[in-house]
């Protein structure tokens, strides 16, 4: 059960990252600017005793600003990379889990 709650963690941060090296340029950049390492916890709400509390790490490359050129309209192409531990509980333990995710992502055109 830990690694589907892990998988769905990395899961979320997938999609956060993908949507802000996406959205605009400064947003980008302060995502993904060349090489960059983001992490926060995702917890479940106080006293459900429902799941662990997990760290997102989210790592974010750039493989180039605007580096490829097809017919005119210029892509700029990122890497990202997620990984979803269950926080506080040592590798081996029956309670521990983690997944890693990973997405190349492309603007399609220059970002606003």
């Amino acid at each position: 059960m830990q690694g589907v709650r892990a998988y769905y963690a990395a899961y979320s941060g997938l999609e956060w990252a993908t949507r802000l090296a996406t959205l605009d340029t400064p947003t980008h950049n302060a995502v993904c600017d060349t090489s960059k390492t983001t992490s926060f916890d995702i917890s479940t709400p106080e006293g459900t005793g429902f799941a662990q509390p997990f760290t997102v790490t989210v790592v974010c490359a750039d493989r180039g600003h605007y580096k490829y050129n097809e017919g005119g309209v210029k892509y700029m192409i990122s890497q990202i990379t997620v990984t979803a531990s269950t926080k506080g509980v040592p590798v081996g333990a029956p309670d521990y889990a983690t997944r890693t995710l990973t997405a190349t992502v492309s603007t399609g055109a220059p970002l606003p």
